[in-house]
């Protein structure tokens, strides 16, 4: 079980989730008013209006190939332990000493989704597995593709790099969208102090293999945070607050988030999931993902990074 990383692929929402009457609302009514008949409903979450467009800003590349992405990574079968697993789990509180799980990214109008939820999932793990407390940098991966910002690349290429070529920290190379949009790479640190190639952090090898939600569950409380490759529509931009499931909009792309616990609030179960879109989104940047979605249907790709000794 040691090092396994989670890739969750929800391919698609039933129709039953979608509420056509909803739909029609939201595009016939002003948005003040249709935000305020939304929170008046009988639903799991809440909306709001945000002061800044957040789908102008954080829409993802709608053309991304999930399939895509997992060729290449070599599929295995392993076997999962018998494990009473808690009610509720939240890898903040149950590893308390590795602060980057508590980290909140902004990509900023960067298609970065995937690098920020790849890096994240790897620094928290370098920290739980190995005791390193890293922040291993994005800007890192500008160095082997160009167009990030444009949602180029995919899962494999992304720990494929991780394991042949390292990552420096943040500390060396830190988040600098305009280098990233202009593909600019550098082999070098912003600073003096650190050197660039005694800085990379490696893994050691990543795998794969098909399951249910409860190897989610395992993997998540046995070896840290997970990854999930996300299927964004419209009225996930306006999400506040609550137990979030697709009620009305279109399908806009997909983004990659990471899943960092699970619970129940109001007798509902959720997965606890950290975005990358701020501090100022969602619950100070997470949002709760319906758990019971029956009507949902999960391909579950999980990944085993293991860092290096």
């Amino acid at each position: 079980m040691f090092g396994l990383l989670l890739l969750v692929t929800i391919t698609r929402l039933a129709v039953a989730d979608f509420d056509p009457d909803l739909h029609e609302k939201y595009l016939s009514m002003p948005r003040s008013s249709f935000v305020k008949y939304f929170n008046e409903q009988n639903y799991s979450w809440k909306m709001t209006e945000y002061d800044t467009n957040i789908r102008e800003r954080y829409a993802p590349n709608a053309h991304f190939n999930y399939t895509d992405s997992i060729k290449g990574i070599p599929s295995i079968t392993p076997e999962f332990e018998d494990l009473e697993l808690p009610e509720t789990f939240d890898a903040r509180q149950h590893w308390p000493h590795c602060e980057s799980i508590k980290d909140i990214y902004d990509q900023e109008d960067c298609e970065a989704s995937f690098p920020f939820a790849v890096v994240s999932a790897i620094s928290d793990r370098t920290c739980i597995q190995k005791n390193i407390h890293v922040r291993l940098s994005q800007q890192d991966f500008g160095c082997f593709h160009k167009g990030i910002c444009d949602g180029e690349g995919n899962l494999y290429s992304f720990f494929a790099y991780w394991t042949q070529h390292g990552l420096v920290t943040q500390k060396c190379k830190p988040y600098n969208i305009h280098e990233l949009k202009e593909n600019i790479c550098m082999h070098e640190c912003v600073n003096n102090d650190t050197d660039y190639d005694k800085d990379k952090h490696f893994g050691d090898t990543y795998n794969s293999y098909f399951n249910r939600k409860r190897a989610i569950k395992v993997d998540l409380v046995t070896n840290g945070p997970v990854i999930t490759n996300f299927p964004v529509y419209e009225d996930f931009y306006n999400y506040h607050r609550g137990i979030y499931e697709h009620k009305y909009g279109l399908f806009d792309g997909k983004i990659g988030v990471r899943v960092i616990g699970y619970g129940v609030e109001d007798g509902e179960k959720y997965w606890l999931v950290a975005n990358s879109w701020g501090k100022k989104w969602g619950e100070q940047g997470l949002f709760k993902l319906k758990y019971n979605l029956t009507k949902v249907v999960f391909d579950l790709y999980i990944t085993s990074p293991v860092p290096k000794n």
